[in-house]
């Protein structure tokens, strides 16, 4: 491998030595983060369809947690450290405050995070939205050619493992765009008082399997390590090379290791699960046909800002609260000091805590506010159509969808009451539609 890591420095060096700036490749660095991507795409694909939102929450888990599964497997290096073990020829390679990460190298799960968290929402336009198809494929091809690049100009990889992130994060995306379009090209509506799971029978979908979830996720990763580490392997020999080869220790962040990882990964489908189980009901507030963009965007920049600003305000009630509760001090110190060993109990809990704001405030504060926003205008529900709730690229829907006898089996036409062959009745209209409850 000293060859194909000897030509990747020589690309990263080749980067490194064009008349671009520096804050161009951090910047894209940076959009490229799984936090940033969550906070991005989930919000935007969330209130273009609830579906197609979970699946683009579950896809950036999904990967992360592969990925960093797959750094202990395959103990890739980074160029920042392996040059320094190279002794045939003196290398040098420029070192930014986001290179020093502590993990294995490869694959790259920036790379692998982004195409997986921004596929299946991008796919989904291009079908729906013919329109916008190429300007969409476009600025998707140059976002993630910019995040490749940068993954290398920053020295934290080599680039085959930044192709390597790529086809795997293009797999696990495609494969849950697949999953989701079973939901999102029906064109299903509403009948009565349906719940989540009757309307959409997956165990992807169900709040207490999700809280299922993120802690067999983190518990089967920490099972994987130790079992590595019982067969000889030292899990701990990237974070070792970190602190030895980065040229400011204040640039070895505890958040970077792979445990930090998989308690964010936990932390985010555990804030999911809540979110769905603690969800009240709510009525329709408005045809699916009126999601505008200037809805969506707006929806989003408001879950932006709630995040950042709720992540803020958890920090500073720590700082504030630390000096009488040691367990809050101990958890922001783990944070705060370069020089920590790896990541204790406290820090994990520390980053699933921060984790779980997205999905908690996407999915239910904002649809929450919403909600009572349209309990105030009644008079708009009125002439309201239980048909016109549907996706607005698959037309109105002839007859209300209901559960099946079976919650596994797909969703049959007409209310429960209906006999083959026979159009339901009409739904109440007016207030009665107003009133109508539902879990999205």
């Amino acid at each position: 491998m000293d060859v194909v890591h000897y030509y990747g420095v020589r690309v990263v060096q080749w980067l490194q030595g064009l008349p671009l700036p520096p804050d161009t490749f951090l910047f894209a660095s940076l959009l490229g983060d799984p936090p940033a991507v969550t906070i991005v795409a989930f919000p935007l694909a969330f209130f273009l369809h609830p579906v197609l939102g979970v699946a683009t929450l579950l896809s950036a888990f999904a990967s992360e947690w592969v990925n960093s599964i797959l750094k202990w497997v395959f103990m890739g290096e980074r160029p920042y450290w392996w040059v320094s073990s190279y002794t045939k020829e003196k290398l040098h390679l420029i070192q930014f405050p986001i290179t020093c990460e502590t993990g294995p190298g490869s694959p790259s799960g920036h790379c692998m995070v982004s195409v997986a968290g921004w596929l299946p929402l991008v796919i989904y336009v291009m079908r729906h939205h013919p329109r916008i198809r190429t300007p969409v494929a476009i600025a998707f091809g140059a976002y993630i050619l910019m995040v490749s690049l940068s993954r290398l100009y920053v020295a934290a990889h080599f680039p085959h493992q930044v192709i390597g992130g790529l086809i795997g994060g293009a797999l696990i995306g495609w494969a849950f765009f697949k999953w989701a379009s079973s939901y999102t090209d029906d064109c299903r509506c509403v009948y009565g008082s349906q719940t989540y799971s009757e309307r959409i029978p997956s165990r992807l979908l169900q709040p207490l399997r999700l809280i299922l979830l993120a802690a067999a996720s983190f518990l089967l990763a920490v099972a994987f390590g130790q079992a590595l580490a019982w067969l000889g392997v030292d899990i701990n020999r990237s974070e070792s090379l970190a602190r030895r080869a980065c040229v400011r220790s204040e640039w070895v962040h505890a958040s970077t290791s792979l445990l930090a990882s998989y308690a964010r990964i936990s932390g985010t489908v555990l804030g999911l699960g809540l979110a769905l189980l603690l969800r009240p009901a709510m009525p329709h507030c408005s045809p699916r046909s009126n999601s505008t963009l200037k809805r969506i965007l707006l929806s989003s920049s408001m879950a932006f800002i709630l995040v950042t600003t709720m992540d803020a305000l958890l920090v500073s009630i720590t700082d504030i609260l630390r000096l009488a509760l040691p367990i809050l001090y101990r958890m922001r110190s783990s944070v705060e000091f370069a020089g920590a060993n790896s990541p204790d109990a406290y820090f994990l809990a520390w980053m699933a805590l921060k984790a779980t704001l997205c999905p908690l405030i996407v999915c239910l504060v904002l649809p929450v506010m919403s909600s009572r926003a349209c309990l105030r205008d009644r008079n708009s529900l009125a002439g309201v159509e239980p048909a016109n709730h549907c996706s607005s690229t698959q037309g109105a829907c002839s007859v209300l969808a209901v559960p099946s006898a079976s919650p596994t089996q797909r969703l049959t036409s007409g209310p429960p009451s209906s006999k083959p062959g026979q159009q339901p009745e009409n739904p109440p209209s007016g207030d009665g539609v107003a009133l109508r409850r539902r879990k999205l």
